[in-house]
Order: C-alpha cells, then sequence, then structure tokens
C-alpha cells in the first residue's frame, strides 16, 4: 500500500510585512520586492507587488519594469498616467 504524504507549501508572512516603501511622492512609488513574489498577474491567481501597489496607493499604480519571480530588489511604479506611458 502506497501512502502519500501531504506536500507542504512554504507559508510567507503577509505581504504587508514582506514589503517596503523605500521612496513615495504623488507620481512614484518605489517598493523594495522580497524574492518569491510576483510583481505582475499570472494565471495562478496569486498575491502580486502589483496587487499591493495598487491597494496602497488607490491611484491605479502601475509597474514601470519587473524583475524576476526569484529576484529581490527595487520596483518602481508610476501612480499616475504622466508618469504611466
Amino acid at each position: 500500500m502506497l501512502i502519500l504524504e501531504p506536500v507542504l507549501q512554504h507559508c510567507w508572512p503577509p505581504l504587508e510585512n514582506r514589503i517596503r516603501i523605500v521612496y513615495e511622492d504623488d507620481d512614484l512609488l518605489a517598493l523594495d520586492k522580497p524574492s518569491g513574489l510576483l510583481v505582475e498577474g499570472f494565471v495562478s491567481g496569486e498575491e502580486t507587488l502589483t496587487d499591493w501597489a495598487l491597494s496602497h496607493s488607490n491611484s491605479g499604480a502601475r509597474p514601470l519594469h519587473r524583475i524576476d519571480r526569484d529576484t529581490s530588489g527595487l520596483v518602481l511604479f508610476a501612480k499616475n498616467s504622466r508618469w504611466n506611458r
């Protein structure tokens, strides 16, 4: 008889405890992205850095660039159409 053990997934702390705002003004938002987090959405339905930025800024923040999931570093978001071109 084969007994399968459940696969334990890594439980990350909530995003608000993992993301640091490095800079923010009326136009731009710079966030320190931890590794293991997507910048933009994927079909998996995972919460992303963009989701967090949108809920934080309430202004339609869009990333100006992306970095890979396994990479940590700064991601710059445009908070208005002046910067989001």
